[in-house]
């Protein structure tokens, strides 16, 4: 099986997002690109990096604070991460950050640089968000605060209103074509087909996300 996208594809972060001691930095994120013109994946092939000493990040976790969706703990998730060799992972629970204190301590803890960020939905949408600095948490906790108190809450609506300090990924075009002038928006790839032709007559960057679910043996 092939798959060939001819957008500029971004499949790591690189930079400081948070540190694992809690404390919110103002360090702008890079997102850097390792693909331009077209990338070709062959079957069984795990990621197509030629240079090996850049490490993809895992930018779609979620864990068991993920109700009937996620089975580790976020320190659980932190460790399986480690060993196989990911610096860098992001907590993406849907509609909640309850899991974020752990995840920022177990972090700490084995060596892995967190990134904050959840999965918000709303009756038509989902969109993966990513929060940089004061102002990306603070909309971060704002937006999720709306979802579980407003009962007309719509994604796009919030993000409109305020998103500073935010970064998103969606696979919806929909959402793509509302937001792409607004703020840092990236194209889901999930699984391996060519996107819509909206991505690429606009460039907009891709990022490599299918979903993270660690499980242990026991489970």
């Amino acid at each position: 099986m092939k798959g060939c996208w001819k957008t500029h594809t971004v499949v790591c972060v690189s930079g400081s997002w948070w540190e694992a001691d809690e404390r919110v930095e103002n360090t702008l994120p890079t997102l850097l690109p390792v693909a331009k013109g077209g990338m070709r994946l062959e079957a069984g092939e795990c990621f197509p990096l030629k240079n090996k000493n850049i490490m993809p990040v895992l930018l779609n976790c979620i864990s068991y604070f993920s109700l009937l969706r996620g089975v580790l703990s976020p320190y659980e998730i932190c460790i399986k991460a480690k060993q196989l060799g990911y610096n860098k992972i992001a907590l993406t629970d849907r509609n909640n950050l309850y899991g974020l204190p752990e995840f920022l301590k177990a972090c700490g803890r084995v060596g892995i640089q967190p990134i904050i960020g959840a999965e918000v939905t709303d009756d038509n949408y989902s969109v993966l968000m990513y929060a940089h600095g004061k102002s990306g948490y603070y909309n971060l906790c704002r937006i999720i605060t709306e979802k579980h108190c407003n009962s007309n809450f719509n994604i796009i609506n919030a993000l409109q209103s305020s998103n500073e300090g935010l970064h998103i990924a969606s696979d919806d075009i929909i959402i793509i074509k509302e937001l792409y002038n607004n703020m840092p928006i990236y194209f889901r790839i999930k699984s391996l087909h060519i996107p819509p032709s909206y991505i690429k007559e606009n460039e907009i960057s891709s990022l490599i996300m299918p979903q993270s679910v660690f499980a242990s043996q026991q489970q």
